[in-house]
């Protein structure tokens, strides 16, 4: 696969953008469905009735409607940790976690949906008003772009663009200070950035 400039490949079906306005779904958007999910044709790997458009990274909710396949639980936050096919992902518990174990089972009517990408925002957060926080959203999106960009296999990742993350634990207070580095190269002019 190789790289690709979509914004929605790059963030996922929950990217969207209207006129000149980006939204980027918090934690606490409802979902959008994705499909039905079928029962596990290998184990630990979710099959879905059609092509779901996910991508690694991705969080997803199931709903049970008759039985989901053992391992699953409804209204439980899953990240998708690999896509092996158009029709199968495997799941982790937490981002970048051990792959779920799934079993054999479930019907096919329950539904998927994708849940916002910016995990660590809430819609209170994220309001314009006096209880929103810039800090927070500034501080999801860092944390939304480093787990996109990382995970992507390396050969598909933008020749021409990076991104990085390190921390520091202050000893005293136990204060976590993370640091991100996005690094893009533009054309000779700066206005552009290089084509790949």
């Amino acid at each position: 696969m190789a790289y690709t400039k979509s914004p929605l490949a790059f963030f996922g079906k929950t990217y969207a953008i209207a006129s000149n306005e980006v939204r980027l779904k918090t934690s606490t958007f409802t979902g959008t469905t994705t499909g039905t999910t079928v029962s596990c044709a290998v184990s630990n790997t979710v099959l879905f009735a059609a092509v779901h458009d996910l991508i690694v990274g991705d969080r997803v909710r199931f709903t049970q409607v008759t039985t989901l396949p053992t391992g699953l639980a409804a209204a439980t936050d899953y990240y998708v940790k690999t896509v092996p096919s158009t029709t199968t992902i495997t799941l982790s518990a937490t981002r970048g976690g051990p792959t779920l174990a799934i079993t054999v089972g479930g019907t096919s009517d329950n539904t998927c949906q994708v849940m916002g990408p910016l995990d660590e925002v809430t819609d209170t957060e994220a309001t314009a008003s006096s209880t929103g926080d810039w800090r927070k959203i500034v501080f999801g999106i860092m944390e939304m772009l480093y787990w996109r960009y990382t995970s992507l296999a390396t050969a598909d990742r933008p020749a021409y663009t990076s991104v990085s993350r390190s921390s520091s634990v202050d000893d005293t207070t136990g204060n976590i200070t993370r640091y991100y580095t996005v690094t893009i190269t533009t054309a000779p002019t700066g206005v552009e950035v290089i084509d790949e």
